[in-house]
């Protein structure tokens, strides 16, 4: 039974528990401001793609708009006008999320990667191999 404060002081009996719908009970709530959010960068990013510089500065004087419709189309303006578009790719990075990036490693010929199977004495060597050529850049620097 476990007493004190990694329980709040409550007993906790075998099978007991204290939170039965776990996480559910707020990822409605995140999942709805990332559809809205999803839904919103659309609008702004269809706007984007489809009108011109005029138009969004319109969006962002337009005192209907939402403010996160404003933040986009300033940003997507500023790149715009300067030529790069670093500052969107980040935001969307950060709203929408990065896209999924896949690495394969493959060993020689594009065959499966082998492992081999080295002895204490062989680690020690190559420990001490790989510690010297560091030892050896830093005196060089």
């Amino acid at each position: 039974m476990a007493y004190g404060r990694k329980t709040g002081g409550r007993d906790i009996k075998k099978g007991m528990v204290l939170n039965p719908r776990g996480g559910q009970a707020h990822n409605a709530d995140v999942r709805r401001i990332r559809k809205l959010t999803a839904s919103e960068i659309a609008e702004v990013m269809t706007l984007i793609l489809d009108h011109n510089l005029e138009k969004l500065s319109a969006l962002v004087k337009d005192p209907e708009s939402s403010v996160l419709k404003v933040w986009i189309a300033r940003i997507a303006i500023e790149s715009l006008k300067k030529g790069d578009a670093y500052q969107l790719n980040v935001l969307l990075d950060r709203v929408i999320g990065k896209a999924k990036e896949k690495i394969e490693l493959t060993g020689a010929e594009g065959g499966p990667v082998k492992f081999e199977q080295l002895t204490p004495e062989e680690i020690d060597e190559r420990t001490q191999r790989i510690l010297s050529r560091i030892q050896a850049r830093k005196v060089g620097k």
